[in-house]
């Protein structure tokens, strides 16, 4: 499942580099034009993202408020952005998730990116899909990995048991928690099974897989795979 964020950062060129990297961690992205507070306001409400990027130094700090927050998803987070550190100071308090210095560099916002993401909790709900005349209840967690098959999906859990699902890999790609990531254009893995990663043969190796089994990922997801180690290690100890 995608996750949205509604982004409001006039400068040009500081957005281009924030959406680069919302893009390449997979968010859907809503930009913010208007100027009014009100307006914005009501954007993001219409909108209802996961996550909400501000430049404090064009808009109301009423935008952090806990009376208009409390309208948003419960799960929700706030990355506060300004040249003023006073600033800094009002929006803890406030409670936000993050709050970035201008001048913005790659490194920052790359780190508060991965926070927040780390520090989502995934909603563990079952997915259903019909194969001929069955319904399918399955919670995510039971997945171990994905695998398209032309039009179709088999779907791999712990057990070993296979299921296949009359639905293209991508229907997946789009409605699995965060925690399900695309490797290749046939896989989708859980993260959360990952025992190991080989760049050196382009393979994950899961959980309750034969030990020499690897899932294989391409070239071009080898960024993501660089990206969630990073996000593994700071879950871990790391010799």
């Amino acid at each position: 499942m995608r996750l949205k964020c509604c982004l409001f950062l006039p400068d040009k060129i500081q957005q281009s580099c924030v959406l680069e990297l919302l893009y390449f961690y997979g968010f859907s992205v809503i930009i913010l034009e208007e100027r009014s507070s009100d307006d914005i306001l009501n954007k993001i409400l219409q909108h209802q993202p996961e996550l909400i990027i501000l430049d404090i130094d064009h808009c109301s700090i009423q935008l952090l408020q806990p009376d208009f927050r409390q309208y948003l998803n419960e799960e929700h987070g706030v990355i506060g952005i300004s040249k003023n550190t006073e600033q800094a100071y009002r929006c803890i308090k406030l409670g936000i998730t993050d709050y970035l210095l201008k001048p913005l560099t790659e490194l920052d916002i790359r780190k508060s990116l991965i926070n927040f993401s780390n520090s989502m909790v995934d909603r563990q709900e079952n997915i259903c899909f019909k194969n001929y005349s069955d319904y399918y209840f399955l919670n995510p967690e039971e997945i171990l990995y994905l695998k398209a098959d032309n039009n179709t999906t088999d779907i791999v859990l712990i057990s070993g048991k296979v299921i296949p699902a009359f639905k293209t890999l991508k229907v997946f790609e789009e409605n699995l928690p965060q925690n399900f990531l695309r490797i290749h254009n046939s896989y989708i893995i859980n993260t959360d099974k990952i025992l190991r990663i080989n760049f050196g043969k382009s393979q994950v190796f899961l959980d309750q897989l034969n030990e020499n089994t690897g899932v294989p990922f391409s070239k071009s997801y080898r960024e993501k795979l660089k990206y969630l180690k990073e996000m593994l290690a700071e879950q871990e100890i790391v010799f």
